[in-house]
């Protein structure tokens, strides 16, 4: 293993529900995804994915009980708000009306509209750092189709991904900065502490 910095080129923006991307949750997904196949999309729940989760092996190094990657440094850091909107279209529903009094319920279920407001971050490049594997994170982040939110509309497309060895390993702290979250408990001193996730999976 060795210090890493993987550099994202975008080709467009990012749309997140959460401040930052965590390159560990980020391998873990797409590894998860690269082992099951299209079995993957046949996953109950959550809870099934994160027992699976926890039994893959994810090529970066441990301190404590977290990984040594860093979450998501956006250049430029500029943040907005962009609202998406999801409205049902009756354009290429051939199969609806052929049963009488047949209709199409947009309050709630599959075909529901919404309209969501989400941080919109402009980036032109998103920089992790990391400890761990280069060859195996390069194969597991070449079936990364795009970063953040609502990636099938065109959000987060990467142009390229750039895998480079570095003298320092910065994936916990650089310049006296957390680069991730670390549990208190594991430190001498913090000037901020907060109540959230700091491994995988994110949502447990």
């Amino acid at each position: 293993m060795e210090p890493l910095k993987i550099t994202f080129e975008m080709v467009f923006p990012i749309v997140l529900g959460w401040p930052w991307i965590a390159l560990d949750g980020l391998l873990a997904h797409f590894e998860l995804l690269r082992t099951l196949g299209s079995d993957y999309f046949l996953l109950e729940s959550k809870k099934v994915e994160t027992e699976m989760v926890n039994d893959l092996y994810i090529p970066l190094g441990r301190w404590h009980d977290i990984y040594m990657s860093s979450v998501s440094i956006f250049e430029p850091k500029k943040i907005f708000e962009e609202t998406i909107y999801k409205r049902f279209e009756t354009k290429g529903a051939i199969n609806i009306g052929k049963r009488k009094r047949q209709k199409v319920h947009i309050n709630s279920g599959y075909f529901r509209n919404f309209m969501i407001a989400l941080p919109y971050i402009p980036a032109q490049k998103v920089i992790f750092y990391a400890f761990g594997e280069r060859e195996r994170i390069e194969e597991i982040l070449s079936y990364v189709p795009g970063l953040g939110k609502k990636v099938a509309i065109g959000f987060g497309e990467i142009k390229n991904i750039k895998v480079e060895s570095i003298d320092k390993n910065y994936s916990l702290v650089k310049d006296g900065l957390a680069m991730r979250p670390i549990p208190a408990e594991y430190t001498k001193d913090y000037e901020e502490i907060a109540r959230l996730a700091y491994t995988f999976p994110y949502w447990d």
